[in-house]
Parts: C-alpha cells; structure tokens; sequence
C-alpha cells in the first residue's frame, strides 16, 4: 500500500491502482482497466460543510429519482448513490469532512459491476482529512 496525499485528504492506495491528476480530478484505476475512480474535492471558504450542502450537490441524482444512502468513508460521512446508465455501472458518493466536500465517482462496465466494489470501498475507507492542509 502506498499514500496519495493531497493538499486536503489522503488515501491509501494499493500497488496495482494508479493514480493521476488532472486539472480538476484524481484519477484512480486498478491496473487490468476495470474500473475508475475519480475524486474532486472542494473547499468551503467559510464554516463546514452541512448535510443540505452534498443533497444540493446531488440534486440532479435526486431528481431523477435515484435512491441514496447514507455513507461513511474514512474521515468523512455524505450520501451515496449507485444506478446503471446505458452499459455503465455507477457509485456516486457526495462526501463532507469539516470545510472540504469530496465528490467521487466509480464506474465500470455492467458486466464487471461485481469485480471491484468491495476494493474501491475498503480504499475510500482510508480517506482521511488533513487538517493542516495548505491554503490555497
């Protein structure tokens, strides 16, 4: 296992994920290409998250009727989502830890729905937050 850090959260990472930044996102993927993970973070200039601000953030999911449960992973609790679209399976998690939200994303194909899910979960369970963060 290896630690990504960023400015914010950490995660832990096993050796076959890889990880790539891009401008707006992680990127994680396990080394056969099955899935993808992808997290985007954003940062409250002022006081803490709320629940009220991960349902704004999900109000397109909620819209269109897809059920959510409550999620917690690592240092952080939000909602979770989980639906098929076209051929893709999707997991979506809408995440909080004092003043950051997480967003994060899991997709692979239909007929892998089964392959990964237990290691993406037990890998956002490392997520933890990083209170001396650098300001930005």
């Amino acid at each position: 296992m290896r630690v990504l850090e960023t400015n914010w959260w950490s995660i832990s990472l096993p050796d076959e994920w890889i990880a790539e930044r891009d401008e707006e996102a992680i990127v994680i993927f396990d080394e056969d290409d099955v899935g993808t993970i992808q997290l985007t973070d954003l940062k409250r200039e002022e006081g803490d998250a709320s629940q009220e601000d991960l349902f704004e953030l999900a109000e397109e999911l909620i819209e269109q009727g897809i059920k959510h449960t409550p999620a917690a992973m690592g240092d952080f609790v939000g909602i979770r989502f989980e639906y098929d679209e076209d051929d893709v399976f999707v997991i979506e998690w809408f995440l909080r830890c004092e003043d950051l939200v997480l967003l994060v994303s899991y997709d692979c194909d239909l007929d892998n729905k089964a392959m990964d899910v237990g290691m993406v979960e037990d890998i956002l369970d490392t997520l933890e937050f990083n209170e001396e963060g650098d300001e930005e």
